[in-house]
């Protein structure tokens, strides 16, 4: 395969990359040889000797063989493969004892390449990405963890009655938003490093994921918003926080059931879990957020069923709980898909997941005897 690269001077964000991908390559292949360039070939095999990067011995070869090349001929090849130039590019893109791998499972070459990209555009943005990049997962739970803790104290200590509930369920809303995206991103990248295809099942998860919300907010509607007010809101309290407590544990054990189907190896057990249950996981997926938004903006306007219009006290109309859901998804899909997963993977950002869920699991469960009330 090839890469980007360059003709004479390697810098420090190419290099970081190359390192990390030659460092990956060579714990699987025995044999990997490496031709420098604008355009960087990494070529490896099984076993050792099997790929040779001599200038002499590939010009017989191609002589011998009787191969017509019209480009890659014997004037291409020594100044492709000048010793020097070879020894060099050796030289730079040696691992060091903190080059991590590229897993399937924690693809942090995707993060370097992106670090690389960004460049050529702006060099702030190569300083904030390199420095968040070198974030140990420990220091950003623990930070995400503070934050949320104080969004908590504040939401119970300052607020009460009616605030409170409207805190708890934008607070839902916006926990779901973000889970929702992560969810999806989650479920598409694991089937792709899973079964090496994912374009083929794209439009089937993110249809059943679309059907899963349908479902969820018709099965909500039903349940919740044709009861009356102070029913409607203490019945919605305590489903809601059950809600969210299943939504803290769903993402790790979506993890976790999506690589457990690598033990099922047999042609029909593969189709099974292709055809069957990974739209079966987007499709709950979808179910939660869809069963929540209905449930939780029921919670935001007080249990009034007016809530497309402004009339909830500061001029908040359905439009700010949908504003809500827009911004945890936003930020849910920037943070998970370009920073979470390729830099801690697939289990790390689903723990990260589930703490942003049990911030408002804690505020809806100090809001229940207010909605007793």
């Amino acid at each position: 395969f090839h890469v980007t690269g360059a003709e004479n001077y390697i810098s420090n964000e190419l290099a970081e990359f190359l390192r990390c991908v030659n460092k990956s390559l060579r714990s699987v292949f025995r044999g990997v040889k490496v031709i420098p360039g604008s355009t960087i070939h990494f070529i490896a095999s099984i076993e050792p000797g099997m790929v040779v990067a001599d200038a002499d011995k590939l010009i017989e070869r191609l002589h011998s063989r009787g191969i017509d090349t019209k480009y890659v001929n014997e004037h291409y090849i020594p100044f492709r493969m000048m010793p020097d130039r070879v020894d060099d590019l050796l030289a730079q893109i040696e691992p060091t004892p903190h080059t991590p791998l590229n897993l399937d499972s924690a693809p942090i070459a995707y993060y370097y390449n992106s670090v690389l990209w960004s460049t050529r555009f702006n060099e702030s943005y190569r300083r904030l990405l390199h420095r968040v990049g070198s974030f140990r997962f420990l220091h950003v739970i623990i930070a995400v963890a503070l934050v949320l803790a104080a969004v908590v104290a504040v939401s119970v200590w300052r607020f009460r009655g009616v605030r409170r509930l409207r805190a708890a369920a934008g607070g839902s809303v916006a926990a779901m938003g973000m889970t929702m995206i992560g969810l999806q991103v989650l479920l598409l990248l694991a089937f792709q490093a899973l079964y090496g295809f994912v374009y083929h099942q794209l439009a089937i998860l993110i249809a059943a994921f679309m059907v899963g919300m349908a479902l969820g907010s018709r099965l909500a509607i039903r349940r919740y918003l044709r009861d009356d007010e102070p029913v409607a809101v203490r019945r919605g309290v305590r489903a809601l926080l059950v809600l969210q407590i299943v939504a803290a544990g769903f993402p790790p054990l979506l993890v976790v059931l999506a690589f457990v189907s690598l033990l099922f190896d047999h042609p029909i057990g593969v189709i099974i879990i292709v055809n069957v249950v990974f739209p079966a996981l987007a499709l709950l997926s979808g179910g939660l957020g869809g069963y929540q938004f209905p449930l939780a903006s029921r919670i935001y306007f007080g249990g009034t069923r007016r809530g497309t219009r402004a009339d909830t006290g500061r001029g908040a109309g359905l439009g700010a709980v949908y504003a809500i859901d827009l911004a945890g998804a936003c930020v849910g899909a920037v943070l998970v898909s370009a920073y979470f997963i390729p830099v801690f993977g697939f289990i790390f950002t689903a723990t990260l997941m589930s703490v942003v869920n049990v911030a408002p699991a804690v505020v809806l469960a100090s809001s229940i005897r207010g909605a007793r009330n």
